[in-house]
């Protein structure tokens, strides 16, 4: 079962109780990671403030899709400026590849574009693989994604901050939707 309970409610248990397992017998489909997840989101925030000026935050949705996988593919990405303001829409075909690919190019090209005027961003997707690779609680086996990797971590480098983010795909429909489209355009 999939975590649906927002970081405030768990964070609230959690001192409560001053125990992970009782949080995670009051909560259904709560993994201790998630637990963590939240601890960690709350923490940032924390940290903001207490150095007094808050980080403005750009926010990056990132979705690549592959019909079949692999099969043809694209992209899609939506920047949002602190106030919530879509300032930059894109999608794109990238031809034959993976969805781990076409999410990885997401990735890429989303923050290079958000570099141009970005000095903090939350990377927010859908999938739980790139996000957990990002933040380095997964190991990359294949060659490709490696590769993929590396690139999307030298473009890392011209932020001050990158915060990576799994969300439920549900809030991820506008990028998802984007990266459909430049399939359908292309087919």
């Amino acid at each position: 079962m999939k975590n649906t309970h927002p970081p405030y409610r768990i964070l609230k248990l959690l001192a409560e109780t001053k125990e992970v397992s009782a949080v995670l017998k009051k909560l259904d489909g709560l993994t201790e990671k998630d637990v963590w997840n939240a601890v960690e989101q709350a923490a940032t925030i924390m940290e903001e403030d207490v150095r007094g000026k808050a980080e403005e935050y750009y926010t990056v949705n990132i979705d690549g899709a592959a019909v079949p996988n692999p099969g043809p593919a694209g992209i899609g990405f939506v920047i949002r400026d602190p106030q919530g303001r879509e300032v930059k829409i894109m999608e794109r075909y990238i031809g034959y590849a993976s969805n781990n690919v076409a999410e990885y190019t997401a990735l890429t090209e989303g923050m290079k574009e958000a570099s141009r005027f970005a000095r903090n961003v939350y990377v927010l997707s859908d999938s739980e693989l790139i996000v957990n690779q990002m933040q380095g609680n997964y190991r990359i086996k294949d060659k490709k994604l490696q590769e993929l990797f590396r690139k999307a971590k030298l473009v890392e480098k011209k932020f001050n901050r990158v915060v990576y983010r799994h969300i439920p795909r549900e809030e991820n429909k506008r990028a998802d939707q984007l990266a459909n489209m430049a399939i359908s355009f292309k087919a």
